[in-house]
This record gives C-alpha cells, sequence and structure tokens, in this order.
C-alpha cells in the first residue's frame, strides 16, 4: 500500500475550496483532509463554514474558514492576501462555489439582473480566485487547479436548466482549457469535473416527478451521492494526475455516453 499511498497523499499541502459551507464543497473539503491537506474553506454561509471546519479538525488537520462572496472581486484578494500571510504556500485550488437554475427560463424571460448574477458567481468567481490561486502557485511553479463544471457544460439542458447555468458551465469548461495551456510549462496542472446528478441543495432531488425525470435520463438508473466525487477531486488533486493538463473528467452515470 505504500506506492499507493504516496501517489495519493495530500500531506504537507494546503488547499482551498470555495462553495464550502455544503453540498460538494463540503465534500470536497473533507476528502482533501482525509488525504492529509490543510483546507481553507471560503464561502457565504459563516454557520456552514463551521461545521466544515470542524469536519476538517476532527480528521487531525488544519481548517482555515473565510466568510467571503467569492462573486466580489475585491474581497477575494483580500481572503488570497489573509491565506498567503497565514498559510504561505498555495497547493490546490477548488473552484466549486456556484447557483443552480432549474427553472427552465427560455433567454426571452431572462432579465439582465438574473443573468449577471449568474456569471459573476458561477464563471466570474472561478477567474477571481484563480487569478489569486496561480500568482502563488506560478511564483512556486506547482499547484493543481480544479474547476467544478457541470454536464451541462457539455450539452444543452434544454429538459432540466435554463440557458445562463449551462452557458456559465461552458465557459468554465473552456476556461481550464485555456489556463491549462497557459500554466502546464510551469508546473501547474488544471483540469475540470463535469458532474451529473449528485444529491446536493442545488437540486429538490426529493421532488419524486424530478428523480423520475433524472433518472430516466440516466443509465445508472440512480442519483448518485455527493461523496461519490471524493475519489475525483482526491485524484486530480495528488501527483497521481501530474500528466494532466486541461482534462475535463465526466462523472455522470452514463448520461454523455448516450
Amino acid at each position: 500500500m505504500t506506492l499507493v499511498n504516496d501517489i495519493f497523499s495530500l500531506k504537507g499541502r494546503t488547499a482551498v475550496v470555495t462553495g464550502a459551507a455544503s453540498g460538494l464543497g463540503r465534500e470536497f473539503a473533507y476528502a482533501l483532509a482525509s488525504a492529509g491537506a490543510d483546507v481553507a474553506l471560503i464561502d457565504i454561509n459563516a454557520d456552514g463554514l463551521n461545521e466544515t471546519a470542524q469536519r476538517i479538525r476532527g480528521v487531525g488537520r488544519l481548517a482555515f474558514p473565510y466568510t467571503a462572496d467569492v462573486s466580489d472581486e475585491a474581497q477575494v484578494a483580500a481572503t488570497f492576501q489573509d491565506l498567503l500571510m497565514t498559510v504561505g504556500r498555495l497547493d490546490i485550488l477548488i473552484n466549486n462555489a456556484g447557483v443552480a437554475d432549474l427553472s427552465q427560463r427560455k433567454i426571452h424571460e431572462y432579465s439582465a439582473t438574473d443573468w449577471r448574477r449568474m456569471i459573476d458567481i458561477n464563471l466570474n468567481s472561478v477567474f477571481y480566485c484563480s487569478r489569486e490561486a496561480l500568482k502563488l502557485m506560478n511564483s512556486q511553479k506547482s499547484g493543481k487547479i480544479i474547476n467544478i463544471a457541470s454536464i451541462w457544460g457539455l450539452v444543452g439542458g434544454g429538459f432540466i436548466t435554463a440557458a445562463a447555468y449551462t452557458t456559465t458551465k461552458g465557459a468554465v469548461v473552456n476556461l481550464t482549457r485555456e489556463m491549462a495551456l497557459e500554466y502546464a510549462p510551469h508546473g501547474i496542472q488544471i483540469n475540470a469535473i463535469c458532474p451529473g446528478f449528485h444529491r446536493t441543495a442545488l437540486g429538490d432531488f426529493d421532488d419524486p416527478d424530478l428523480a423520475k425525470l433524472i433518472i430516466s435520463h440516466t443509465p445508472a438508473s440512480r442519483i448518485a451521492c455527493a461523496e461519490e466525487l471524493r475519489g475525483t477531486i482526491i485524484y486530480l488533486a495528488s501527483s497521481a494526475s501530474d500528466f494532466m493538463c486541461g482534462s475535463i473528467i465526466v462523472v455522470d452515470g452514463g448520461f454523455l455516453a448516450q
């Protein structure tokens, strides 16, 4: 087991997870800590952040909770500046923060306010956080950035989600590729995960009609648990993926294989 432990170990590394107060963000933070990383947690939900921090400390790792809005450029800059002063380095960034839109509104029904909000949270936050992280990683000549996109970043989501969401996730996919090309020569690997249907607060999966619709479109015939992405996040954060640059990993129960 020594080889496996060495490949996937995150001991001595510091990670940042956005949207860490609940859902996938909490699972990602726990997975990284379980693999040995200390974790900085960013979210607007202070109570949820503290719960996640307690879970991180429960596995013997350091947790640094930051209550901040990642769609606010100034708040992101201040948070990363404080992190640098506190920890001194950054090895892993998980751009997970995001909001969903299951309204199925058509383009002509969208307000500019709602459109900008989706772009600010789902796309601009990835740029703001990545930019700050890359300043540190570029000087270190090492680092991992993992962007959380969606299956709706690779196909249209007409039957269940609205255009603004698919637009932002598609942009995250291509931003991942562009950043990967820029920073691969500098020892930094940047990749993305496109999850399918996983149980989080972003969807009402207890709605029997919604659940039936999702399952009918998923070859695995079920909705996944958030915990099922732990292995993928550890893989991309660890040395096991050191030659992966600009890869888009789909975890969707076969949805996109159809």
